[in-house]
């Protein structure tokens, strides 16, 4: 006897069956995190992606933590909405952006290179005048902003407003900070508010050597 076979049948099990497959295939995302001058893997560094299940879900942030060879390891459901590999962080370190969207069912390397805060900058700020007592700044490191331009500002933490001291007349007060080597750093200055690095009214630079200290010291 011929049986002929039914169309509609082999359709419907060809796209369960494609689908199946389809489902099967997670979103992978690993990598390795090294420190940037030595080449050193960064171990215990914390690696978020951020996720959305579906189009409707809010999302959530999943972590992992790099082992000794400063390798780390991400698997998702492909059929999650969106994966983006997020940001990186480590003591002593830059954090940094990513913000890297990771297509559904693919698998994604990410070779990330971490700056080592690794110098110090300290400024000091001496008020010998005594006419003002309130004094703004913002300071660029040059490495950082080759990293990400938005975070090489340091201080107030973003470039969009200066920072506040306030030094009274025969004081002074000294700010530390922890930053990458081998780069020049620039405060911008003044006595009145500003937002955007060029709109301080003076601005002055100091290098900071390799795994050294810099001071820069401001009177007025």
């Amino acid at each position: 006897m011929n049986h002929k076979p039914n169309l509609l049948l082999l359709c419907l099990l060809g796209a369960f069956l494609l689908s199946s497959c389809d489902k099967g295939e997670p979103t992978v995302i690993n990598g390795v995190v090294t420190d940037r001058k030595t080449g050193a893997p960064v171990e215990g560094a914390r690696v978020f992606c951020d996720v959305q299940p579906k189009v409707t879900d809010s999302g959530f942030i999943e972590g992992q933590i790099t082992n000794a060879n400063g390798e780390f390891e991400f698997s998702f459901p492909n059929t999650f909405y969106r994966v983006n590999l997020y940001e990186i962080e480590k003591g002593g370190y830059l954090k940094k952006f990513i913000q890297k969207s990771i297509t559904p069912g693919s698998q994604y390397f990410a070779d990330i290179k971490l700056f080592p805060l690794d110098g110090l900058f300290r400024l000091k700020f001496i008020n010998n005048l005594g006419l003002h007592d309130t004094v703004y700044h913002q300071m660029i490191c040059d490495q950082y902003l080759n990293e990400k331009p938005y975070w090489g500002y340091f201080s107030g933490g973003n470039k969009t407003a200066a920072f506040k001291s306030y030094v009274i007349p025969g004081d002074t007060i000294v700010k530390e900070y922890r930053v990458t080597s081998d780069s020049w750093i620039k405060v911008s200055w003044g006595f009145n508010f500003f937002r955007e690095f060029s709109e301080g009214t003076f601005v002055d630079s100091v290098y900071l050597a390799p795994q050294d200290t810099a001071e820069l010291v401001i009177q007025f």
